[in-house]
């Protein structure tokens, strides 16, 4: 009995040792999958810090380069200097010295005329018109300063010599700022205001002549605003037309205000009264006429 039994214990343990060594060799496939997700994310975080010492690093960098900007700044004198006044509504005209990347010798325009001369006359007129020049041929700014010397006269002349003898470091921007400063009646005025304050009072040409000087220094400005003023100082009459028609620019408004100027002076001129014809003066009369029998004698009429 006890023989007949062993052999189903043997194969019970056969069986339990089989089990456990399935069971021991999944725990180690379990233990080595971990292991490989761990040494992953070491190397993962070892990245993320390698990377992360670097950003702190560039952002050191930066804040010490800030840092000594700002010391600086700080440390840096004040000029004695004041700053330089420049009339509201006006700006230097761009210098442009660099050639277009398209720019063809052969077929850009030469210039035939003279450079424009300034004798302390209208300076703004002559810095619009010195800039224009010198543009075109994209004359370099020093050059710039030692060519305008010669085309000065007078007062300007005599004002040169001094600046340069008592400016030496500034450049051509200075050159003319300083050239306003000194020339310009108009120094402190605020050209964007005068043109709002601008009315006709007589002909459209009168007042065109006194819009157009202080239009020319008037810079930045916008096209619309402008013809708002343009037309906000126009005649009444004048105004309610050219408001009912809403002109896109300011070079239209100009034109249609001038048309409509011309058709009203032809509409207001009172023409003369035709001389009655001959025909006319001779009926006149005859009707006026009356025969002596039929003209009334003051004497009672017989009964």
């Amino acid at each position: 009995m006890s023989s007949s039994t062993l052999p189903a214990d043997d194969t019970s343990a056969e069986y339990s040792i089989q089990e456990l060594g399935q069971m021991l060799f999944d725990v180690k496939i379990r233990l080595s999958n971990n292991e490989k997700k761990m040494m992953s994310n070491r190397f993962d975080q070892e990245a993320f810090t390698r990377q992360q010492t670097l950003v702190n690093k560039s952002l050191e960098d930066h804040m010490s380069k800030l840092l000594a900007a700002v010391e600086k700044l700080g440390s840096k004198q004040p000029e004695t200097s004041s700053p330089t006044p420049v009339s509201r509504g006006w700006v230097i005209p761009a210098s442009v010295v660099n050639k277009p990347p398209t720019f063809d010798p052969d077929s850009w325009p030469k210039l035939k005329l003279d450079p424009p001369r300034f004798d302390g006359d209208n300076v703004v007129r002559w810095i619009k018109r010195i800039q224009k020049y010198y543009n075109h041929s994209f004359t370099p700014l020093s050059d710039r300063l030692y060519l305008t010397e010669f085309l000065l006269d007078d007062a300007a002349a005599e004002w040169f010599g001094y600046w340069e003898e008592n400016n030496n470091g500034k450049g051509w921007d200075e050159l003319l700022l300083d050239a306003k400063l000194r020339f310009d009646p108009d120094l402190y005025e605020d050209y964007v205001g005068r043109l709002a304050t601008l009315r006709q009072t007589g002909s459209l040409d009168d007042y065109l002549a006194a819009f157009e000087p202080v239009l020319q220094k008037v810079g930045k400005v916008g096209d619309s605003t402008l013809t708002s003023l343009f037309i906000a100082g126009l005649s009444p009459s004048l105004k309610v037309e050219l408001l009912t028609r809403r002109p896109a620019s300011l070079s239209n408004a100009m034109a249609l205000a001038q048309q409509l100027s011309v058709c009203h002076s032809a509409s207001s001129v009172v023409l003369p009264t035709p001389r009655p014809s001959t025909d006319s003066r001779d009926a006149k009369q005859h009707a006026k006429y009356t025969p002596p029998h039929s003209r009334p004698t003051g004497n009672p009429r017989p009964a």
